[in-house]
């Protein structure tokens, strides 16, 4: 009797997945998430199971095609619209699950100008058009709508196509964001998601899941907002999908001003095939450092999740970024000293004219420093900082962390 202990044919099928593809999604579909990252740590050998299952299994484009006939058009089109995915086709797809009949996009509420480049909500719309969608009403809850348009200035509009024979009707969902997508979905702003289950994003090259514990491995949902009549639609489709509704986790009833991000270990993210894709409407490494605060609130006799964040803006920044509140005089202080440095090497000749009585760059800074630290002091083309914001944003946050 050999007695050399032989390999477990189980282990053959998930090290070989192209050899015994059948058996390798029958074993993985009924891991979960988070069990199968952990694979890769038990063995060298298991390292490409995630990759394959992600490649398979987590394929955005065969979920997509429910709806579009080419996907990856779709895709650049709601990238160029500078929109997102949530809502239950997100939680569907990071579930695995086969994808219902409802599409939820997130898109820019401004209204496009007469530039035809300049592509939003309406151009979402044109593109819904010209695939056969049409303007349709939303469905009833309870007596209420599935989706409250809490904030009609910024649009809410849903387009659907006709299913075909046996086919059920198809639903795209368009929001309307006061801000920046990402922030409006965790916070709950303009959407009536109010749930951690449905905080889900896509872009056109990532999916982050910031509360991935919670919804993927305690198959749970807490609410993001105070329990009302708006948060009837998001709490329903939560509950189709088998998760148990809470208000909060329980050690987390003194919660406050706790950092997140959606580049810690307690967000799960996920590459997504992006050949043929065109880079989002923010580059990928703004929306990783994305920075969020959760504290607890009751109203209602209810507990819940209170997020917070705020657009960020500087004028030696080319992009907004979005960190809390507390961020922002720490963040700004750093970088109103590097417009003032910018402000010192900028000769006097290129100063706008509104400046043209001081004489020095000493006597701008004393009478005008609003001037000094807002790009109108160096009209000429400046460099950006954007690149150090995550080194920044890093320092902020343990400043403030040590300082509790």
């Amino acid at each position: 009797m050999d007695p050399t202990p032989r390999q477990s044919p189980l282990v053959d099928f998930l090290t070989d997945p192209g050899r015994h593809v059948p058996m390798f999604d029958a074993i993985t579909q009924n891991l979960g998430p988070a069990d199968i990252v952990k694979l890769g740590r038990v063995s060298k050998a298991l390292g490409n199971v995630y990759p394959a299952v992600q490649k398979s299994q987590w394929n955005i484009d065969a979920s997509l095609k429910k709806f579009f006939k080419e996907p990856k058009a779709f895709r650049n089109a709601l990238s160029e619209a500078w929109g997102v995915i949530s809502g239950i086709f997100a939680l569907d797809f990071l579930d695995r699950r086969a994808p219902g009949n409802r599409l939820d996009t997130f898109l820019h509420h401004e209204v496009p100008d007469d530039d035809e480049d300049n592509f939003s909500f309406l151009g979402m719309e044109k593109y819904l058009k010209d695939q056969g969608y049409t303007e349709d009403t939303p469905q009833r809850i309870l007596g209420q709508p599935v989706d409250i348009d809490m904030n009609n200035d910024f649009g809410f509009k849903i387009y659907a196509l006709e299913g075909h024979g046996a086919s059920a009707k198809l639903s795209v969902y368009l929001h309307g964001c006061l801000a920046d997508r990402v922030s409006d979905i965790l916070t709950s702003w303009t959407t009536s998601q109010n749930s951690t289950a449905l905080s889900n994003i896509i872009t056109a090259t990532k999916a982050y899941a910031p509360f991935a514990r919670e919804t993927f491995k305690e198959y749970r949902s807490y609410l993001t907002q105070e329990a009302s009549q708006w948060t009837v639609g998001g709490l329903h489709v939560v509950e189709t999908t088998g998760r148990k509704i809470l208000d909060i986790r329980q050690q987390d009833k003194l919660l406050k001003d706790h950092a997140r991000s959606l580049s810690d270990g307690m967000t799960w993210t996920l590459v997504l095939d992006s050949e043929g894709i065109q880079e989002p409407f923010a580059p990928e490494y703004i929306t990783d450092a994305t920075v969020f605060s959760l504290s607890v609130d009751k109203r209602h006799g209810v507990n819940f999740y209170n997020v917070e964040i705020e657009p960020f803006d500087h004028a030696v920044l080319e992009h907004t970024w979005y960190v809390p509140e507390a961020y922002h005089a720490p963040l700004r202080e750093i970088l109103d000293s590097i417009a003032v440095l910018s402000f010192f090497r900028t000769p006097k000749e290129k100063w706008v004219t509104e400046l043209s009585a001081y004489h020095t760059h000493q006597d701008v800074i004393r009478n005008r420093p609003d001037k000094a630290t807002n790009a109108i002091a160096w009209p000429h083309k400046k460099p950006y900082y954007d690149d150090m914001m995550v080194e920044w944003i890093q320092e902020v946050q343990k400043q403030i962390k040590e300082t509790k």
